[in-house]
């Protein structure tokens, strides 16, 4: 290649590059953003889009959620039914009956504090 050649080839490098910029084709790099980003709302997106963060919320609030339900009373029982006994006077009817447990005092608030450890 000789010099007048590669003028020529350093002219039209510059012809193209000048006809970009001014086109708009060539632009600020990306990370040269007009907005600045700020330290709280990149730590806000990531709470957000991290998945073992929302695994590990998702498993709190199960597990606040168990705290009412073992400091509860258990659920009542009902009982219907017939009876036939047999007896000098035979002894035959309906039977009904419901029955609740009621644990011993202060039991249910320490299944709760177990719970919320």
């Amino acid at each position: 290649m000789n010099s007048f050649s590669s003028h020529i080839v350093t002219v039209r490098i510059l012809l193209v590059c000048s006809t970009l910029v001014l086109a708009g084709v060539v632009t600020k790099p990306a990370f040269a953003q007009d907005s600045i980003l700020k330290l709280h709302t990149l730590v806000e997106e990531a709470l957000r889009r991290n998945p073992d963060i929302q695994a590990a919320k998702r498993r709190w609030e199960a597990s606040q959620a168990i705290i009412p339900q073992v400091q509860s009373l258990p659920d009542p029982s009902l009982v219907l039914g017939y009876q036939r006994m047999p007896m000098l006077e035979p002894l035959e009817g309906p039977v009904y009956g419901f029955s609740q447990k009621f644990p011993f005092p202060g039991k249910l608030g320490l299944k709760g504090e177990v719970a919320a450890r």
